[in-house]
């Protein structure tokens, strides 16, 4: 502000500020000029004994005070003008802005205190900013968060639903992938623990990465010594590469992955990869623990599947008609005929189909259909007793064994049940009845194993299907 004048400075003021500066020059002004005017009224004019060198020595000196008085009150006034006009600079935000202090006095130390204040605020508003960051930072942290935790609520309402587990793993790849910009994530499984090779099973954008697409074998490669370890094995920017490290990113052409090998009923049966191409980048030990989490929700998915499938084969009933199912009957069917070959005595097999039953069903609907089914099953059921078994071979289609029996008292059994079936009441509707068609095999005449017999009973009873229908017809008839 030094090359600036005092005019110009006057100008830059404040409009009340300057007004009142003005006042003050005015009447430092007209108080020499008063006490001129004092002394040529009552000195000269009036003919006083003082002479005029007296009375110009008086004047001199009124100037030369005026004078004095002006250049102080000029200094203070310039400084104060000085730090009016840098103070509004740094309030129109100008923080970088700094009062020059010539002097120690108040005025010095005002300068001092707004200087003091605009470094405060300086400082003050980089840790805002800085606060700022780091919020945005938190507000990204808990977002992805949230995220991953909504896709984890979503992938275990999945596993209690019992959904297919080739869905879920196709979910759990999807979401794995989207947690990072560039991302993608593969599956690898084995069927067996006995199995050394780990074949893909879902993959999410592994274009570009086509030897990830290939299997994994346990022992080989980075992939395949994270198996033989059973620890996860992390590639980022502060990876200290072995050659081995260094010829997977090469070849595989991928920055940043982390592979999770996950054990199922004590054997490793999976191995989760999920990776970015992210220049300079780092897993945190929160990254790590995010991946960790989805590969023990795939653990539980897979193991679920597993116990599922061995469930199934364990129950024997139908949940609708309480018969043995398909897999208990033709066991069942299998173990009579061994016994039938050792014994040499028959062994008869009969499918009943129920007739129409899908028009029957459109028109009556599904919960009538139902019952429908649940009385034809009972009485089926009572048809098989004392030594057979009676079972759901379709949703309308019923399977009886019957040892000890040959083919023609099979089929005299059968067609006792049919007109039973045939009179049966369904509802209170009077029209409301259903038909079956049946038809017989042998063993050992029609076969001498399951499916042979079974086959042979298909073919007599699409036979009986075609010669009308409500009917019994052996196989070879």
């Amino acid at each position: 502000m030094k090359d600036i004048s005092v005019l110009r400075k006057f100008s830059l003021l404040p409009h009340g500020l300057r007004y009142k500066l003005l006042i003050a020059f005015s009447m430092m002004s007209v108080i020499p000029l008063l006490v001129i005017g004092y002394l040529v009224n009552n000195f000269l004019l009036l003919e006083t004994g003082v002479t005029l060198g007296q009375v110009s020595i008086v004047v001199l000196f009124c100037i030369i005070i005026a004078w004095l008085g002006l250049f102080l009150a000029k200094g203070i006034v310039e400084r104060v003008i000085d730090i009016a006009l840098e103070a509004k600079v740094i309030a129109n935000g100008n923080y970088d802005k700094k009062i020059s202090v010539d002097a120690g006095d108040e005025i010095g130390q005002i300068g001092d205190a707004i200087n003091f204040l605009t470094n405060k605020i300086k400082t003050n508003i980089s840790d805002l900013r800085d606060y700022q960051d780091k919020m945005k930072e938190i507000n990204i942290d808990i977002q992805k968060r949230v995220s991953v935790l909504s896709n984890l609520l979503q992938i275990g309402e999945l596993i209690s639903a019992s959904v297919k587990v080739d869905s879920i793993l196709e979910l759990v790849v999807s979401k794995l992938s989207q947690i990072y910009e560039n991302g993608f994530a593969a599956l690898y499984y084995s069927d067996s623990s006995e199995k050394k090779q780990f074949d893909l099973k879902a993959a999410r954008n592994l274009e570009g990465k086509e030897l990830l697409a290939g299997p994994v074998e346990e022992g080989k490669g980075l992939l395949g010594k994270a198996l033989l370890r059973r620890k996860h094995i992390t590639v980022d920017s502060s990876t200290r590469f072995s050659s081995v490290e260094q010829q997977f990113k090469t070849r595989y052409k991928c920055r940043n992955l982390v592979a999770y090998p996950m054990v199922v009923s004590k054997d490793v049966r999976m191995l989760l990869v999920a990776g970015n191409d992210m220049k300079n980048f780092t897993y945190t030990s929160d990254d790590i623990e995010i991946i960790k989490v989805f590969a023990e929700q795939t653990s539980i998915a897979i193991e679920n599947d597993i116990l599922l499938r061995k469930a199934n084969k364990l129950e024997i009933k139908d949940e609708l008609t309480e018969l043995f199912n398909k897999t208990y009957i033709l066991n069942r069917l299998n173990e009579e005929i061994k016994r039938s070959v050792v014994s040499q005595r028959p062994c008869s097999f009969v499918l009943m189909d129920i007739d129409d039953f899908k028009g029957y069903e459109d028109k009556r609907g599904k919960p009538q259909a139902e019952i429908a089914l649940r009385k034809v099953a009972g009485l089926i059921s009572r048809v098989a007793q004392p030594l057979g078994k009676a079972g759901v071979i379709d949703r309308n289609t019923f399977a009886l064994i019957l040892p000890e029996v040959n083919k023609k008292e099979a089929v005299e059994i059968s067609e006792k049940a049919i007109k039973k079936i045939e009179k049966l009441e369904l509802s209170s509707a009077k029209d409301d009845r259903v038909t079956v068609s049946g038809g017989v095999s042998e063993n050992p005449l029609d076969g001498s194993n399951v499916d042979e017999i079974l086959e042979k009973a298909k073919l007599a009873l699409v036979s009986a299907k075609q010669k009308g229908k409500n009917r019994i017809v052996s196989a070879g008839a």
